[in-house]
């Protein structure tokens, strides 16, 4: 076995895993650009989403916290005094999706409460007193708009919103004066489970909507679905009353697409393999053609050698020496013969005795054979 049959699978198989490492490399780098452009189009159409539903959550928010200047509208009209409150709150309520109550606080006290029911400790609450609505009562009352705290531990139970509309009334010289507050209570998180947050987690997507409390500056969690963390959510500022809410929405299997990427990476290695066992036969094959361009020129050196040993052995013969074919075409001759005919032999070959001699003589010898 020669060297170089030794040296021709390791330099394929160099070449081989050269081309699998570079096929290898490339398909990777565009696996993870087209799974990086991927996921830029799935957060662009995630944040259209989560931008719907911010807007969809402020609409709700807005159109429940209207029930404050209905019920402002009714106090001015009865001039500080609202008859059958609770009948009337009781039949405008159901207008105000995710309102689960109305109240009256004059001069900061709650009086009245529609529905009563399961919610008698809140009557005679001082929010004023209270330690932990004293300050957004206060905030309410001071800037004369409509504000909205919480989420707070209800005096009721549970878990909730308020909004607080602070109502002024004239006195006998038209002054405005402190009246008290209209209250719109929305419990959580029955007052923001509407159809489109449930839509959001029917399409695979989890979401929190939180705020930072404006007291300790820590993130306050209002209502999140499912329980644990989001994967690197988009996030979406909403404006209410007094406040800024950001709803985070995220895909709850993540933004990775498992099966899409393990398909890439397969057929980046097939096609990487395949590059491979191509640049293998080709350069077995460029080395099978050299080998053989090698044979060729040693044989052709061997032939011209034994050509050249056979001129020279017919040059030595002193007789006359000549080659003809079946047709008495000369193929060769040595120098006694050029000089019998008076020619060299590049003029006698391809020739026959019939260029040289007159017809008879030359008759005669190819009869012969001479």
């Amino acid at each position: 076995m020669s060297l170089s049959t030794l040296r021709r699978p390791s330099r394929s198989l160099l070449a081989a895993g050269l081309v699998f490492l570079l096929a290898a490399g490339l398909s990777a780098l565009i696996a993870w650009k087209l799974e990086a452009n991927a996921r830029v189009v799935e957060r662009a159409r995630v944040a259209h989403v989560t931008a719907d539903h911010a807007h969809a959550i402020e609409h709700t928010i807005e159109r429940a916290l209207s029930a404050t200047q209905a019920l402002a509208a009714l106090v001015r009209q009865g001039n500080g005094q609202v008859p059958h409150f609770e009948k009337t709150a009781s039949s405008i309520l159901p207008f105000y999706p995710g309102a689960s109550a109305l109240a009256l606080a004059p001069e900061g006290v709650i009086s009245h409460i529609a529905p009563s029911p399961g919610n008698e400790a809140a009557i005679g609450l001082d929010l004023f007193n209270h330690p932990a609505q004293r300050s957004d009562v206060a905030l309410a009352r001071d800037s004369g708009r409509l504000t909205l705290a919480g989420p707070l531990e209800l005096v009721q139970g549970g878990t909730g919103m308020v909004g607080r509309l602070p109502v002024f009334l004239e006195d006998a010289r038209g002054q405005p004066v402190f009246w008290g507050f209209t209250l719109v209570v929305m419990r959580l998180p029955g007052a923001l489970d509407l159809d489109y947050l449930t839509r959001l987690r029917e399409q695979g997507f989890a979401y929190e909507l939180w705020r930072v409390h404006p007291d300790t500056g820590a993130r306050q969690t209002i209502v999140r679905v499912p329980a644990a963390a989001l994967i690197e959510p988009v996030e979406q500022a909403l404006q209410v009353p007094n406040a800024t809410w950001t709803l985070s929405v995220a895909p709850v299997r993540g933004w990775g697409r498992p099966f899409d990427l393990a398909l890439k990476a397969t057929l980046g290695l097939i096609i990487s393999l395949l590059l491979a066992y191509l640049t293998r036969l080709l350069v077995e094959l460029q080395v099978h053609r050299q080998q053989l361009e090698t044979r060729v020129a040693e044989r052709t050196a061997d032939l011209q050698r034994e050509q050249r040993k056979l001129q020279a052995t017919l040059d030595a013969i002193p007789d006359l020496v000549w080659l003809k074919d079946a047709d008495g075409v000369f193929l060769s001759c040595n120098p006694m013969f050029e000089r019998l005919y008076g020619a060299c032999e590049a003029d006698i070959v391809g020739k026959t005795d019939y260029d040289f001699v007159d017809r008879e003589q030359a008759d005669f010898f190819r009869e012969h054979d001479l």
